[in-house]
């Protein structure tokens, strides 16, 4: 359990190494809130380190444990998707051999409409084998709705058409097919899921507009949201068995 192995290092600094936590995924793992296009074709992404989940967790765990020296991994890649995330597995986080790696993706790979579902399963469910040969503890995290309405915030062509396929794939069931998906290969391959997903499809049936709640009124979470993520990795990581 997490718990303990955190607990035994704030007792005796000697007793093991540092916790390393990986995290694979897209932007919104790389940190990636607000979108711009100052130029045709040409989005400008704002970045924010300091209130992307991950290190938001950091923070977390170092607050119960302020002695413990706890190492974040940030393998976000803004774009990226299920299958890009396979193929740099091994660069961007085996490599670092973290304890525990939350892997979230699907924003991007919903792009692909149903025709993409085997591609991004197969790559989830050969991510967690690899994660297990390696022993580091796998945990899928689904990630946050996209806008389910294109608002009239939205103008910019390029965003425009983004804010479309999003709309399109959110409210058709093509996202709630893949995140079954992934929660199945989950519970074939012995892998922990933290449902964030779950959290906004209940916000959303309760009649929350979801679409404020997305820095870029897509498919980025508010820096508030984050939280929303922060705080069920924590729940996971120190009172789940682990």
């Amino acid at each position: 359990m997490i718990l303990n192995t955190l607990t035994k290092k704030q007792k005796d600094m000697r007793s093991s190494p540092p916790s390393t936590l990986a995290f694979l995924g897209d932007s919104v793992t790389h940190g990636v809130f607000e979108v711009d296009v100052l130029k045709p074709n040409e989005p400008t992404l704002v970045v924010d380190a300091e209130h992307v989940y991950h290190q938001v967790v950091r923070r977390k765990l170092q607050a119960v444990f302020p002695t413990v020296p706890i190492h974040i991994i940030n393998a976000g890649v803004s774009g990226d998707n299920a299958p890009g995330g396979l193929r740099r597995l091994d660069r961007d986080v085996l490599s670092f051999a973290p304890t525990v790696t939350v892997v979230c993706f699907g924003l991007n790979d919903v792009t692909q409409g149903e025709k993409g579902l085997a591609a991004y399963t197969d790559s989830l469910q050969d991510i967690f084998k690899k994660l297990h040969k390696a022993e580091s503890i796998p945990i899928f995290m689904t990630p946050n709705m996209t806008n389910t309405y294109v608002p009239s915030t939205i103008s910019e062509p390029f965003l425009l058409e983004i804010a479309k396929t999003c709309a399109l794939y959110q409210t058709n069931g093509v996202m709630d097919a893949y995140m079954q998906r992934a929660r199945d290969i989950c519970a074939r391959e012995g892998v922990e899921v933290i449902d964030v997903y779950a959290k906004w499809k209940q916000l959303h049936n309760c009649g929350v507009d979801v679409v404020p709640l997305l820095a870029n009124h897509i498919n980025h979470p508010t820096r508030a949201m984050h939280g929303l993520f922060a705080d069920a990795i924590v729940e996971k990581l120190l009172f789940s068995a682990l």
